[in-house]
């Protein structure tokens, strides 16, 4: 298959194009179109074959919109993928999934997203007056958007439709800048197919313990924010990318954190009251991964004959477990046998993983001694 990623790109982010240098989007069975939409001179370290096109000229929100009314992205790419530079991607992965929808225009998009928010309702009635609006069905995925070559197939055929999308993309952009709402829109106005929030396998969230990039267990083809995780350096994820090839998610662990080390001893924690929280949880707004807000658990403890007494805080109920040793560690085994694997020191707290059978697989956690 032909893929065409259409980042928006510029220069000034080094870190974010050697990443992507690294394979951060890869591909090991189809033909990948790299297109950056971008300010600033080529960085000579970029592969001959990506293609650089100068784009200062063009409002960053517009220029995704551009690429389709100037026919930059073309009919024969099977899927057209809209994007930042700071992404990672499996588009194996990805075409596995979404050949499934090649016979209808498809739009997949990332989690979260919305509805179509108040203030954008109007704007969107004012360019498109004459297609029918549904704000139980308007959905609009954030971060990144791809479509199938039935979608562009659809919008070639309309020059009308994607100078109205250039039009309340401009308008949009004086607002704020969110060029990820554009490819969303379009395709609420020509009736696409919308595969939104985690159905469509992407997240735009740094969640890099379930991109399958780099977990052998990864559930995620797409995730977001590469550059911002304050736990992890960008030479330590080229490293980690480097190696081309998924790790299990213990080794992947060790082989991206640079702050955390692998081996505690549950005797130090029994009979102690601990809280469980996100280790770093980008959602909250916070950037400071030992203070995050956002609790799993309060106010437990690890007693004798392998008894855990755990609290949920927002439900404020308390519920008994179990909890075993394991090599370099323990873990906590709740009812229905999912398992909160414990195997990190931070200094100040054990880190741990929920495996791979938990709705949360993929995240970390911090368990602290409470004071």
């Amino acid at each position: 298959m032909k893929i065409s990623c259409n980042i928006l790109g510029t220069s000034k982010n080094i870190a974010r194009l050697r990443v992507l240098c690294a394979k951060a989007i890869r591909s090991f069975k189809h033909d990948v179109e790299m297109n950056f939409y971008a300010e600033g001179e080529r960085p000579d370290f970029l592969p001959r074959d990506w293609n650089w096109i100068p784009s200062s000229h063009i409002e960053k929100s517009d220029r995704h919109v551009f690429a389709l009314r100037e026919h930059v992205i073309k009919n024969s790419d099977d899927f057209s993928i809209f994007c930042d530079d700071d992404v990672m991607m499996d588009l194996d992965k990805f075409c596995e999934f979404a050949k499934n929808y090649e016979n209808e225009p498809t739009v997949f998009s990332a989690h979260p997203g919305s509805l179509l928010e108040d203030w954008c309702l109007p704007l969107v009635t004012k360019y498109f007056k004459n297609y029918e609006i549904d704000r139980n069905t308007f959905w609009m995925g954030w971060c990144t958007t791809a479509v199938n070559r039935k979608f562009v197939e659809n919008v070639s055929e309309k020059p009308e439709l994607l100078n109205s999308l250039m039009s309340l993309s401009q308008e949009l952009g004086k607002i704020q800048f969110i060029p990820d709402r554009q490819i969303s829109i379009l395709g609420h106005i020509i009736k696409a197919k919308h595969i939104n929030g985690l159905d469509s396998g992407a997240t735009g969230w740094p969640a890099f313990l379930q991109s399958s990039v780099l977990n052998s267990q990864g559930r995620l083809w797409h995730i977001h924010h590469t550059g911002e995780n304050p736990l992890i350096t960008n030479n330590k994820l080229i490293e980690t990318l480097n190696r081309n090839e998924p790790l299990e998610i213990e080794n992947l662990i060790d082989s991206l954190f640079h702050n955390i080390n692998r081996g505690i001893k549950q005797k130090n924690w029994s009979n102690k009251e601990f809280d469980v929280g996100w280790f770093w949880c980008p959602w909250t707004g916070k950037r400071n991964p030992t203070n995050s807000n956002s609790k799993l658990f309060n106010n437990c403890i690890m007693l004798e004959k392998n008894e855990c007494v755990m609290n949920m805080g927002h439900k404020n109920q308390e519920f008994i477990c179990k909890w075993e040793a394991c090599r370099d560690g323990f873990s906590i085994v709740f009812d229905n046998n999912d398992r909160l694997v414990c195997k990190w020191d931070d200094g100040e707290s054990i880190i741990g993983y929920p495996d791979v059978k938990s709705h949360h697989f993929g995240h970390m956690v911090r368990i602290i001694k409470r004071h």
